[in-house]
C-alpha cells in the first residue's frame, strides 16, 4: 500500500539482441468503487535517454513519483516497463517488465500500517535479546563445568559447537530483523508522510536500528569470535577460560 504522493523506487535491467531505441514506464490506475475514475499514461524514463542504442541498459535508484498524477485514495495502481528496439526485419520488438500492482490508500492508513509492523518486530527483538541472555547463561555454565578440567569432555565440546551455531543463527536473525525495520524507514520516507514523521524515523534510527546492528556486528559477533577460540584453546585451560570470560563479557 502507498499514499497518492509516494516516491517508488524501482531497478531495471533490459537486455535485447539488437539495440535498444525506446524505454518507457506505464501505468494504469482504477477506483475500486468508482469505475469512471481511471487514468492511464506512458512517458520515456530519463534515465534510459544516455545509454539509448545499446543492447543492454541497466540503471539502479529510478524513481516514480506519484505526486502529480492525483490518483485518489481507494484506487488500484499497475505500472510496468516497456522497451522498443532497433530489429528492422522482424520487428521493432517491444518486450515488457512484470507488473507491479499497488494499493492507494490514505496516510493514516499507511501510518497504521507501519506502527504495526514496528510493534510486531519490537516483539521479536526482545525475543532476540532474551535469547542472547539464555545464550550467555549457557556459555557461563560452560565456564563453570569446565573450570578445572584440563581439556572439554566430548559432550562439552558438543555443548560448545551447540553454542557457536546458536550465536550464528542469532546474527542472522538479528540481522533480517535490523533489514526489516530499515524497510520500515524507508517507506515512510518514500510515502512522504508529514513533517511529524520525521522525529520518528530519527528515533527509530537511534533507539532501534542502530542498537540492534551494535547488538549483531558488535556484542554477538565479538562472542562468536571468542568461542571459536575456546574451541582452539580446547585443551589449554587458562587460555580456554579467558576466552569463555571474554565471550561471557559481550
Amino acid at each position: 500500500m502507498v499514499t497518492p504522493q509516494v516516491v517508488i523506487p524501482y531497478d531495471y535491467l533490459i537486455k535485447d539482441e539488437f539495440a535498444v531505441t525506446d524505454v518507457q514506464l506505464n501505468y494504469q490506475w482504477r477506483h475500486e468503487e468508482d469505475e469512471n475514475q481511471s487514468g492511464e499514461g506512458a512517458w520515456p524514463i530519463e534515465s534510459a535517454k544516455g545509454k539509448l542504442g545499446q543492447p543492454t541498459i541497466k540503471v539502479l535508484g529510478e524513481e516514480f513519483d506519484l505526486s502529480a498524477l492525483n490518483i485518489p485514495v481507494g484506487s488500484g495502481l499497475r505500472f510496468f516497463v516497456t522497451a522498443k528496439d532497433n530489429d528492422d526485419i522482424n520487428g521493432p520488438n517491444e518486450g515488457r517488465s512484470t507488473e507491479f500492482l499497488l494499493r492507494v490508500v490514505s496516510e493514516a492508513e499507511v501510518r497504521e500500517y507501519l506502527i504495526r509492523q514496528q510493534a510486531e518486530i519490537r516483539v521479536e527483538f526482545e525475543r532476540l535479546y532474551k535469547q542472547q541472555q539464555d545464550f550467555k547463561t549457557d556459555t557461563e555454565v560452560l565456564r563453570a563445568a569446565s573450570r578445572d578440567a584440563d581439556a572439554l569432555t566430548p559432550q562439552q565440546r558438543q555443548d560448545l559447537l551447540q553454542l557457536q551455531k546458536n550465536h550464528k543463527l542469532l546474527e542472522t536473525n538479528i540481522g533480517s530483523v535490523v533489514r526489516r525495520m530499515e524497510d520500515i524507514a524507508q517507506e515512510m520516507q518514500n510515502n512522504r508522510l508529514d513533517d511529524s514523521e520525521s522525529a520518528l524515523l530519527q528515533k527509530l534510527q537511534n533507539n532501534v536500528i542502530q542498537p540492534m546492528q551494535e547488538l549483531a556486528q558488535g556484542d554477538v559477533d565479538k562472542a562468536m569470535q571468542e568461542l571459536d577460540n575456546v574451541r582452539a584453546k580446547s585443551e589449554q585451560p587458562q587460555e580456554r577460560q579467558e576466552a569463555l570470560d571474554n565471550a561471557i563479557a559481550q
